[in-house]
């Protein structure tokens, strides 16, 4: 409706894509969305030259990938985009959800320290062979030492050997080492098109306090002379307006994207690439 066309596809190894999905990382899907941008480059309707990227989340480190490798990529759009490293992205998210959900602070602080330790031996040991019993070993320590009274009130869901092998698996998997460490300033500031990044007040998986600061500092070193940050009032994660903000609403608001969240992106795209009516952006 508004002059904008859409391209969306499957995650490659889902649907009718081909690959593999499950050893595929962060720069791998930056590579299938510049081949997005390649096939609407293509396509009559669209205007080669004006063709963005926009990004959710993870999609917010895969969109200023995008841009700062190819001269295809006119501008980005940043939905809940890290301006931080994986693993404090991690941490930060960890600390504010337990916290939402009640959970005591010895525990908050249990899995910050866990979740760091784990990091480290990502980034110094590179075989998961290796890496796995060094991390099982912490988290059956750090989970010994809890008070009994804590320990006990815990169910083995949590802290059982399921629970152990299931969060090293996640954490020794390709995406998860990439993104433990990937440091998306330096990026940030290679990003010369125009950017718009957006940020829900209620976020508590990517918090605009930690991320806002970093990601308008990284534009300023690089002397971007065209980005727009803006946090949105009472939005979540999926900017939808939330109570909370907790992942554990989501499920139960109806909403699905917020209208106005929509229309700043709109009109932002709009004001900066939109020429005569028959023209078709993407």
């Amino acid at each position: 409706r508004e002059g904008i066309a859409v391209l969306r596809f499957d995650d490659r190894g889902v649907g009718s894509s081909g690959g593999e999905f499950g050893t595929a990382t962060s720069e791998d899907f930056t590579t299938d969305a510049l081949a997005g941008v390649i096939y609407l480059e293509g396509q009559d309707r669209i205007v080669a030259n004006r063709v963005g990227i926009v990004g959710h989340s993870e999609g917010g480190i895969i969109a200023p990938l995008a841009a700062s490798r190819s001269e295809r990529v006119a501008y980005i759009v940043m939905l809940a985009g890290p301006g931080v490293p994986g693993i404090d992205i991690l941490v930060a998210q960890g600390e504010l959800i337990n916290r939402a959900g009640g959970a005591p602070e010895v525990i908050i602080e249990m899995n910050s320290r866990v979740q760091r330790s784990l990091a480290d031996i990502v980034k110094r040991e590179p075989d998961p062979e290796v890496a796995g019993p060094l991390m099982r070993a912490i988290m059956r320590d750090e989970l010994e030492n809890l008070p009994s009274d804590i320990k006990e009130a815990l169910p083995e869901s949590q802290v059982g050997d399921i629970a152990i092998n299931t969060t090293v698996n996640q954490i020794n998997s390709p995406w998860f080492r990439f993104f433990l460490h990937h440091d998306p300033r330096p990026v940030l500031e290679r990003v010369s098109v125009p950017v718009l990044a957006i940020f829900g007040e209620k976020d508590l998986q990517v918090p605009h306090e930690l991320n806002v600061p970093e990601i308008e500092a990284a534009f300023q070193r690089g002397n971007n002379g065209d980005t727009t940050v803006r946090v949105l009032p009472g939005l979540n994660h999926l900017f939808q307006q939330a109570e909370s903000g907790s992942p554990s609403e989501y499920q139960q608001i109806e909403e699905t994207f917020n209208q106005s969240a929509l229309e700043l992106v709109s009109s932002w795209i709009l004001e900066r690439f939109a020429t005569p009516k028959q023209d078709t952006l993407s």
